[in-house]
């Protein structure tokens, strides 16, 4: 049901003529310092999913990302790809 109402939304927006902007600009993230997490809290990245000394999570500075906006076939095709590795 949400899936429907999503497209229906998406399509009259664009049907009325708004326009599609995928570039949103940049979002900061501001966590420095972050630490990595335990092999409790992911254990798919440790041995024996990953090579010893793989490092993930920690970041030890600031930084920015873009932001694109997508729809949900956009997302569902990204989530049945990303399956096989999760």
């Amino acid at each position: 049901m949400k899936h429907s109402v999503i497209a229906i939304v998406l399509a009259s927006s664009s049907a009325a003529g708004a326009g599609f902007e995928p570039y949103l600009g940049w979002a900061t993230v501001g966590d420095a310092g972050n630490r990595t997490p335990t092999i409790q809290e992911a254990p798919r990245f440790f041995p024996p999913f990953q090579q010893p000394g793989f490092d993930v999570g920690s970041v030890e500075y600031e930084f920015r990302i873009s932001k694109a906006e997508i729809v949900i076939d956009q997302y569902m095709d990204f989530l049945d790809i990303y399956q096989r590795y999760h």
